[in-house]
């Protein structure tokens, strides 16, 4: 079965249409985009298992999502907290980082992005770091290794310490840092928290307080990669007590520290971090080294973060980097205020959308019991139709019908939960459900087993760490959970490059622009685009399809133009399955040609065969039987070679050895139709090239499979009713490399390794190395080469093609 699901349908189509027709046309319109995209891919050949078809943003697949999400909140899986998130102050919804510009304003409105604490719906990803982490080492033959580095990297397992600083004066109060690097601990200048902690976790003195509250409240209007690459900091006013040799270590909050990565404090050494490094020198920190190059001398203006030789720091100057760490680590655990500890950058997966689209949290708020769970009768939580899209935060919570309910636990009046899911959610499982899409009483047939885990995953390689490690995380679970037999979803992944469309932008303001808007001139004898009516210079690049890039293109153009197996062989050919493919349409005229170049050769060599099938003809020649043995051994090289690329998805080249067959084929069967006499040759009538023609078919059937279908039927028509209806598979003849006793052969002679000549050699001679070597030293062209000179080694090699070397 091949599967291919309709996931986000409903929110493509929410994003192109106003927000005040939303209500009225939303289930025409994820109807009506379904329709065309499944249009489009069947006029591109594409062999669908249709009758299984699924679409992710149906309440009847919804409905297990939610099932899924309640078996999680069961085992304490799901959870609610508060965290940070990007807001939008306009259209006021949660914006994902992808969503924000590099400006910090919102993709949509435009307005400045805040970061606003919002109570969340998290799943505890977490609980599978090591499964998700140790279980990649399985998958290292059949996964592209750039994902599973990648998935590594995200996981991001680091081994360092936890150190506890006490805050001086509050005994009771501590912040904790993690490190990869204790052996700098004697380097500390001073502690920053991040600025969403900094007031929850210290008693900010009141002189300080409005001070470090205006300095959180501005930098909470930053995105993340704005932070990062900021210096920003202000002192609160308190310190910390070294836990090791009792200073005073100044307590600051800094923007490029981020709550979600490690505690959310940093133990500040400069000396040996360029981000420390950077903050020192903008807030006048001292920098204090403790770490020598072992082939250096101390380095004093420059940051130095590789290993080395302790010093300044007390008994453990003069170890080396590994022991030091060792030793530090064990003092701390000895004081009882820190200890070895292994951490990931791994964060519970964040699912809660203030949006529309989405699949319905299926939880009640109750007052007196709490979130409680909707019963598995209730499921599916559907979207209302009668909502208010006014473009401004969910209009679920606007809906008080929909909203207002009781809860199932107590029967008192509750609300619903108002956030939807993650979209990511429902892809995170789709391929479990599309052997019984229809299945209303269970998540999964009985017969599972059979297929799962899925054979082969196919997707673009941008989905490398969220989709696929979702996947995985929630087939981990399933499985704990008894329900599918396997941990991991995909036994194979394959990736695919995005298809980039032709660019247009103006070359001073960045501004995308249409076909339309420009116009080509004439400088210096060389064509160049401008803008019309500024009269800026355009520049043209390829860049991933975009709306608002004005570079999509609808391949039902060329479809129409060129034919579906064009089209579909331009884009098998143009670059390997893995790369990214610029849709140049200019390009796609190669393979045009090449079709109708191989349909002129069927079609010459079925008009030979039809109308010449009585003209009686001479025997082949013993050179065209050496002709023909070679086409044939090139037939089936060509067999296995496309088989062996086919199977790992290399398309590219498997076009491009049957175009160098067809230029073999060419050369024996390019006959003239329109001659009024037979070719006085037996090349036509040879079974060889038959075989080579036929199995040129059966091999880009799988590529172009119109136009070999269509082939297919005239053959057997014209030439042999015998085959089967369909194209077929071609076999290799495993003795098509042996030399032939029957034929002549074709033999390559070198001399001093140099080459001399080919000869056709009797096929009765080869079998013996002796009758070979008279043979050729009876050639009158090895005679000239040899002039005089006598034979000192007489080398015979049979494998892959009969050669001679002669040593003189």
């Amino acid at each position: 079965m091949f599967f291919t699901p309709w996931d986000g349908t409903l929110s493509v189509f929410l994003l192109k249409t106003q927000p005040s027709t939303v209500a009225s046309t939303l289930r025409s319109g994820q109807k009506k985009n379904i329709a065309h995209m499944k249009t489009t891919l069947d006029s591109l050949g594409f062999d669908f298992t249709w009758d299984k078809e699924l679409s992710t943003c149906d309440p009847s697949y919804q409905k297990w999502s939610q099932w899924i999400f309640l078996q999680m909140f069961k085992k304490g899986l799901a959870y609610q907290k508060s965290s940070y998130v990007n807001w939008d102050p306009v259209d006021e919804t949660v914006l994902a980082n992808e969503q924000v510009d590099e400006l910090g304003r919102s993709w949509r409105s435009g307005a400045v992005v805040e970061k606003k604490l919002m109570r969340q719906w998290y799943l505890k990803i977490t609980n599978y770091t090591q499964a998700l982490l140790d279980d990649l080492d399985t998958l290292t033959d059949t996964w592209p290794a750039n994902v599973i580095k990648m998935q590594k990297e995200w996981i991001g397992q680091k081994s360092g310490a936890k150190i506890k600083f006490t805050v001086l004066g509050e005994e009771n109060q501590e912040i904790e840092v993690f490190t990869t690097r204790p052996d700098t601990l004697f380097g500390i200048s001073y502690l920053v928290l991040a600025p969403e902690l900094v007031l929850s976790k210290l008693k900010v003195p009141a002189e300080k307080k409005e001070e470090v509250e205006k300095y959180v409240a501005q930098t909470l209007q930053h995105t993340d990669q704005q932070r990062a690459a900021s210096h920003t900091g202000i002192f609160t006013g308190l310190y910390a007590v070294h836990p090791l040799t009792g200073e005073n270590v100044p307590i600051y909050s800094a923007s490029y520290v981020l709550p979600e990565f490690g505690t959310g404090a940093v133990m500040g050494v400069p000396a040996h971090d360029q981000r420390d490094w950077d903050f020192a020198k903008e807030m006048d920190l001292p920098v204090k080294r403790v770490i020598k190059p072992v082939d250096a001398g101390t380095v004093e203006n420059r940051v130095h973060t590789g290993d080395g030789i302790l010093i300044n720091s007390e008994q453990f100057s003069g170890l080396d980097t590994a022991t030091a760490k060792e030793k530090i680590v064990e003092a701390l655990n000895g004081k009882q205020v820190g200890e070895a500890v292994i951490v990931n950058s791994l964060r519970d997966w964040l699912i809660s959308r203030q949006r529309y689209w989405g699949c319905p949290i299926p939880i009640i708020h109750c007052e007196s019991c709490g979130p409680v769970a909707v019963p598995d009768s209730q499921l599916p939580v559907e979207l209302p139709i009668d909502v208010t899209f006014t473009g401004k935060g969910s209009p679920l919570a606007g809906n008080q019908e929909w909203v207002n309910c009781n809860c199932p636990s107590c029967g008192k009046p509750a609300k619903r939960e108002t956030d939807t899911m993650d979209t990511f959610v429902d892809s995170s499982w789709y391929f479990l459900r599309f052997p019984d899409p229809n299945n209303t009483e269970s998540l999964l047939p009985a017969e599972i087993k059979d297929w799962s885990p899925v054979d082969v995953y196919i997707g673009g390689v941008e989905h490398a760490i969220l989709h696929l490690l979702y996947s995985r995380f929630v087939m981990k679970f399933l499985y704990d959970e008894g329900l599918v037999p396997a941990k991991e979803p995909f036994s194979m992944l394959k990736t695919q490059g995005m298809v980039h469309g032709k660019t247009l932008k103006n070359s001073k303001n960045g501004r995308f622009l249409q076909p339309h808007q420009i116009e080509t001139k004439t400088v210096e004898n060389s064509e160049v685009m401008f803008e019309k009516g500024t009269g800026d210079p355009v520049e043209i690049s390829w860049e991933k399809m975009s709306k608002s890039k004005f570079n999509g293109t609808d391949p039902a153009g060329a479809i129409e133009e060129y034919g579906t197996d064009v089209v579909r062989l331009f884009m098998l050919f143009k670059v390997p399955m893995d790369m990214v493919l610029d849709w140049d349409i200019q390009q796609i005229q190669g393979q045009y040609r090449w079709v109708r170049r191989l349909w002129a050769i069927v079609m010459s060599y079925m008009k030979y065969r039809s109308d010449y099938k009585d003209v009686p003809r001479m025997q082949p020649t013993p050179e065209d039987l050496v002709q023909l043995r070679k086409l044939y051994q090139n037939a089936n090289q060509t067999i296995s070679k496309v088989e062996q690329d086919m199977k790992s998805f290399q398309f590219n080249t498997s076009i491009s050895y049957l175009m160098t067959l067809s230029n073999e084929i060419k050369k024996i069967a390019d006959f003239n139709p329109n001659t009024k006499s037979a070719p006085q040759s037996g090349l036509l009538d040879s079974k060889e090239l038959e075989f080579a023609l036929v199995s040129l078919l059966g091999l880009l059937y799988p590529m172009a499979p119109h136009f070999v279908s269509e082939v297919w039927q005239m053959w057997r028509k014209e030439v042999d009713p015998s085959l089967p209806e369909q194209p077929t598979w071609p076999t290799v003849d495993e003795k098509a490399e042996e030399v032939s006793t029957e034929l002549p052969t074709s033999v390559t002679v070198l001399l001093q390794g140099k080459k001399c000549g080919t000869f056709s050699i009797p096929g009765a001679l080869t079998t013996d190395d002796k009758q070979i070597e008279e043979f050729v030293l009876q050639n009158a062209d090895v005679q000239k080469k040899l002039n005089g000179r006598s034979i000192v080694k007489f080398f015979v090699v049979r494998k892959p093609h009969l050669l001679i070397n002669l040593v003189a």
